[in-house]
C-alpha cells in the first residue's frame, strides 16, 4: 500500500502486531506524526482495517509481512527495512496474545508457545535491531507489557510470567544500553496498559486441561476460569481505547529521557496505588475479587 504524503520522512519505525487494536493505531500514529513506519503482521490477509485507517488518515504506510515466532521471518523483516534506509529509529514490540489457564492445568508446551511470541518474539526482534540502532548510536525500544507485568492474576499464568519475564528484560537491557552522553543514548522503555479495547479478550486461546470438557480437567481451577470469564465483559465495559497507548508512546519518544516504565490507563494507576499501598496479602484479596466471583473451595481437588 502506497498513500503518499507530501514531506520526506527521515525516522524510520516499526511496529509489531499491527493487524488490529495498539498495534495499528500506533502505526498509525507514529505515521501522522511524520515517522516512515512499517507495520508488522503475521498474516498479510488481515490487513483490511489497517489499510483502511491509513486510507482515511491519508497515510503513507508500509505493510510487512512479520512472524515474531520465527527467527528467519525476524530476520528478513529488518534486513529489508535497513537496506532500504540504512537505520531503524523506532521498535515497538506489541504482537501477542494470552493464554486461559492455571499454572497446573497449563502444560510446559503451551508455556513455550506462549513464551515464544510474547517473550521471545520480543528478544528476536531487539536482538536483530540492535546492531543498527548501536552503530546510528541512537532509537527506542518500546515494550508493550501490561498491568500483568507487574501483578500476577490467577488461570492467565503464562501470560503473566511471559509479561513479568519482558519486564526484567526492559531493565536489563537498559542498563546494558546505558550512555552517559545522552546524544548516544538507546532507550528502552516498558509501558504496562490497563484494560484495552481490543480483540485481545476474544483472541485469547484455552490451555487442553483448563477446558471444562477435557478429562483431565480439575474443578478447582474450572471455577476460577469461570468468575474470570463471566466478569471480563464487566472490566472490559470501560476499556480504554488502543489510541490512548498509541498517544503515549508518541509522547515517551518526544521525551528527552523517558522513564523505565510508564502505566496508561486509570486502572493500571490504581492497580499500582493498591499495589504500594497494602499489605501483599491485602493485595491479593483485592486482585481475586477483582478478577472472579468465583472462589474454589479448600477442599477441591
Amino acid at each position: 500500500m502506497t498513500l503518499r504524503r507530501d514531506s520526506q520522512l527521515d525516522k524510520i519505525a516499526l511496529v509489531t502486531g499491527c493487524s488490529s487494536g495498539i498495534g495499528l493505531a500506533t502505526a498509525i500514529e507514529l505515521a501522522k506524526n511524520g515517522y516512515t513506519t512499517y507495520a508488522g503482521l503475521r498474516d498479510l490477509d488481515r490487513k483490511q482495517d489497517l489499510e483502511a485507517a491509513a486510507q482515511k488518515e491519508n497515510l503513507e504506510l508500509n505493510l510487512i509481512q512479520l512472524d515474531i515466532a520465527k527467527d528467519d521471518s525476524v530476520k528478513n523483516a529488518i534486513e529489508k527495512i535497513t537496506s532500504e534506509h540504512g537505520r531503524l529509529d523506532v521498535l515497538v514490540n506489541n504482537a501477542g496474545y494470552g493464554y486461559f489457564g492455571s499454572v497446573e492445568s497449563t502444560s510446559i508446551e503451551e508455556f513455550k508457545e506462549q513464551f515464544d511470541t510474547d517473550f521471545f518474539g520480543a528478544l528476536r526482534m531487539i536482538q536483530n535491531v540492535l546492531p543498527t540502532m548501536r552503530k546510528q548510536e541512537s532509537g527506542h525500544i518500546i515494550n508493550v507489557t501490561s498491568v500483568a507485568g507487574f501483578m500476577g492474576f490467577p488461570v492467565v499464568a503464562a501470560y503473566v510470567t511471559s509479561k513479568f519475564a519482558l519486564e526484567g528484560l526492559t531493565d536489563c537491557l537498559r542498563q546494558e544500553l546505558f550512555e552517559e552522553d545522552r546524544s548516544k543514548r538507546i532507550h528502552v522503555v516498558a509501558i504496562e496498559p490497563g484494560i484495552v479495547d481490543t480483540k485481545f479478550y476474544q483472541n485469547m486461546k484455552t490451555a487442553v486441561n483448563a477446558n471444562p470438557e477435557s478429562p483431565n480437567s480439575i474443578p478447582r481451577y474450572n471455577k476460577i476460569v469461570a468468575g474470570f470469564q463471566k466478569n471480563a465483559g464487566e472490566l472490559f465495559k470501560n476499556a480504554m481505547k488502543p489510541e490512548k497507548v498509541a498517544r503515549k508512546i508518541i509522547y515517551i519518544l518526544n521525551e528527552e529521557e523517558p522513564e523505565p516504565r510508564y502505566r496508561i490507563g486509570y486502572d493500571a494507576d490504581q492497580y499500582w496505588a493498591d499495589k504500594s499501598s497494602v499489605t501483599p496479602i491485602e493485595f491479593e484479596k483485592i486482585v481475586r475479587a477483582m478478577v472472579t466471583e468465583i472462589i474454589p473451595d479448600q477442599e477441591s481437588s
